[in-house]
Order: C-alpha cells, then sequence, then structure tokens
C-alpha cells in the first residue's frame, strides 16, 4: 500500500521535508509506520520525544491499521502530564 506522511512542527525540520510517501505492507499499523519513520530518519527522530500521528483530523493510536491512499499527519505530541 502507499501511504502519504505529513510532517508538521519542527519534525519536519528534522527530517528535511514536508512529505513523504512510503510503501507498506498491506497489514501496517501505525507502529510499524513508527518504526519505519526511525530507521528512514534515525538521527532526526532520536532527537523527538514522543510522536503523534493522525488521520484525517483524529489522533489514531499505534494499534491503528493503515489503509492504502492514507494521509498521516506526524507532529510532536503537545499533551503534557500534570
Amino acid at each position: 500500500m502507499e501511504v502519504r506522511v505529513v510532517y508538521h512542527d519542527s519534525v519536519k525540520d528534522l527530517v528535511g521535508t514536508n512529505v513523504e510517501v512510503l510503501h507498506l505492507d498491506d497489514s501496517a499499523t501505525a507502529a510499524s509506520l513508527l518504526s519505519r519513520l526511525s530507521a528512514s530518519h534515525p538521527g532526526a527522530l532520536s532527537q523527538v520525544g514522543s510522536l503523534q500521528l493522525a488521520r484525517g483530523g483524529q489522533t489514531i493510536t499505534q494499534d491503528a491499521f493503515l489503509q492504502d491512499g492514507d494521509i498521516i499527519d506526524v507532529s510532536i505530541n503537545q499533551q503534557r502530564t500534570a
């Protein structure tokens, strides 16, 4: 399947691009996408504490299955614990 990854915030500066198209296995999850991104950009993404993935404006969990043609937004997780 083909997935378009759109980087936001300082993530786009760290990876050096705004958009990336990836070819993934048909059974890919958000977790496998994160693993792939970490392998593709090891120095850049290791600097980020926590990434947030969203599809269609909705945050997705790591166990969410991806679909062909998905547009996945990647940003820095801004949640703070009290």
